[in-house]
């Protein structure tokens, strides 16, 4: 096959594409993922515990949070914070796509389940990475909110 070839020069520029539209993705998703597991730890911080005792898992640290929580234990941002948690582990150790938008799907389900409909409306049309970059974004606003009503150590 010669380097000009029409149909190669198309399905080089499809690779092309699908890279920089996985790079937004992952970008974004890794990003925020990771803010969201900052504040996390912050929130453990403040409720008291030493940082010695945080564990190295996001689901552990996840769980303590929950445990945290108390009251707001059951609220659907959690189920979104771990369809991020998924989305993030399918981008960090694969390139097989129909796992990927398997599981943005899952991820666009819970947090517009959270939303309101102005906000959905808001969304909606916007691209995968900028709402994961949201999704997680909320999620990270959420526990900083759960941080911010920890009463100051005495």
């Amino acid at each position: 096959m010669k380097s000009d070839d029409p149909e190669l020069e198309k399905r080089r520029q499809e690779m092309i594409d699908r890279a920089q539209k996985m790079d937004a993705l992952t970008l974004s998703i890794l990003k925020t993922h990771l803010l969201a597991e900052k504040c996390m730890e912050d929130y453990i911080l403040a409720s008291g515990f030493k940082r010695r005792w945080l564990n190295k898992r996001f689901s552990d640290k996840m769980k303590k949070c929950k445990t945290l929580a108390k009251e707001e234990a059951k609220d659907p941002l959690w189920d979104v914070l771990e369809a991020a948690n998924d989305l993030r582990n399918t981008v960090a150790h694969t390139l097989e796509i129909e796992k990927i938008k398997d599981k943005m799907a899952a991820l666009k389900d819970k947090y517009f389940a959270c939303l309101t409909e102005k906000q959905v409306h808001g969304l909606k049309d916007q691209p995968d990475d900028f709402v994961a970059m949201s999704a997680c974004s909320t999620c990270a606003g959420f526990i900083a909110t759960l941080q911010s009503r920890v009463p100051p150590p005495a």
